[in-house]
């Protein structure tokens, strides 16, 4: 047997075994959740703008959605970055800080618009909101490895037999 069929065996049963551990319960919940929330939140406010640099733009209910399921999936990897102890998680949420710093200091000051009145956005709000999407990326990852926590090596060495 050639080395790419061994190959093609190993990454065969690791998708697999993947596949078998994944779990969608909880982060399913927090998922569905925060998206749920952006529909409330854009159902009971109405439509929105974002002004920045001169021009509007018109925030919807997908964009709601959008937000409230990236919220739900920071929640999702705040709460296992705080299970595992992991240091990871105070990385993405920096990351998401200076991501978020960069943007306020390029767009500058931006202005919300909502139900009639608008709302300055200084750079502490786009700050918060880079920690949340850095957040939101380390609950991704966390999800997307949930089910590699429990694989098994000798599986991949009987796999090979």
């Amino acid at each position: 047997m050639g080395i790419g069929d061994r190959i093609s065996r190993v990454i065969k049963t690791n998708l697999n075994d993947m596949a078998g551990n994944f779990k969608y319960g909880e982060s399913t919940a927090f998922l569905a959740g925060g998206a749920a929330t952006g529909a409330v939140v854009s159902q009971t406010v109405g439509g929105m703008g974002l002004a920045a640099a001169g021009t509007a733009i018109g925030i919807g209910a997908p964009h709601l959605i959008a937000t409230g399921a990236v919220t739900g999936m920071a929640a999702y990897g705040t709460k296992k970055g705080i299970e595992n102890q992991d240091p990871l998680v105070l990385g993405a949420a920096g990351l998401g800080v200076v991501g978020g710093a960069g943007v306020s200091a390029t767009v500058g000051n931006m202005g919300l618009l909502a139900a009639g009145s608008g709302f300055s956005i200084g750079m502490a709000p786009v700050v918060a909101a880079g920690a949340v999407v850095g957040l939101g990326a380390y609950g991704l990852l966390r999800l997307l490895n949930e089910g590699q926590d429990t694989n098994d090596p000798n599986k991949v060495i009987e796999s090979l037999n």
